[in-house]
């Protein structure tokens, strides 16, 4: 279970806390088995001097980016294309014995087509 110590260490540092909370924490540190270690931790990671980046690593990054970003789009857009055509192969697949039927005997097609919609109605207004 989460210890409801926990969301309070994270503004401890910043001193974000009211007086009545951080007399509260204090407590909590004093009771629970976990948040101690974790609030120490916290507080030497806060006083660690921060050190700057190599020169040239914003510029290295946004470059690794705006690559990234157009291999993305380039596989997004080929998984795309791969999806319609396989999506129109299947549509194809399922419609060739109809469209196959209509270009035989488009008359005899129209009016077996015309009986079956006949008995449907028939049935459905009689039941």
């Amino acid at each position: 279970m989460r210890s409801p110590g926990l969301l309070k260490i994270g503004s401890w540092k910043t001193n974000a806390l009211l007086p009545t909370r951080e007399r509260d924490l204090q407590a909590h540190l004093r009771i629970c088995t976990s948040c101690p270690a974790i609030a120490e931790s916290n507080l030497a990671l806060h006083s660690t001097r921060m050190i700057r980046p190599a020169e040239g690593f914003a510029a290295r990054f946004q470059v690794r980016l705006i690559e990234n970003r157009k291999t993305a789009r380039t596989r997004q857009f080929i998984g795309t294309l791969i999806l319609i055509l396989a999506g129109l192969a299947f549509l194809y697949w399922l419609a060739n014995p109809v469209i196959q039927a209509a270009m035989r005997s488009p008359a005899e097609w129209i009016t077996n087509r015309g009986r079956i919609f006949a008995f449907y109605t028939h049935f459905y207004t009689n039941v």
